[in-house]
């Protein structure tokens, strides 16, 4: 949504609680991301929100219930290739709204 310089997109994502962020720290695959992004659309971002980092990634406009799956299915499988030893299954997904402005 654009209107006048103002953009809403609506993230997706994983509450990074401080057990996560020691591991995602130790992870070199997690390390490589942050410092040398190479494809925006395929890895997960850290994103502020009301105080609290999250990991996952933008969706796309017009996104479906099932395009939301698949996505939460994608930063599952990306964050266990990240956290390898951290139990992922008791995590709540979170959406939310992000606004932009130009």
């Amino acid at each position: 949504m654009n209107d006048q310089g103002v953009t809403v997109r609506l993230f997706i994502g994983y509450h990074i609680n401080s057990e996560m962020k020691i591991i995602l720290s130790k992870s070199f695959l997690w390390k490589q991301v942050v410092i040398l992004p190479s494809n925006l659309e395929e890895n997960l971002i850290e994103v502020s929100h009301e105080g609290k980092i999250y990991l996952g990634s933008y969706l796309k406009e017009g996104s479906s219930l099932d395009d939301i799956r698949q996505v939460e299915k994608h930063i599952i499988q990306k964050m266990k290739s990240y956290c390898v030893d951290f139990p992922l299954d008791h995590l709540l997904i979170s959406i939310f709204p992000q606004v932009f402005i130009a």
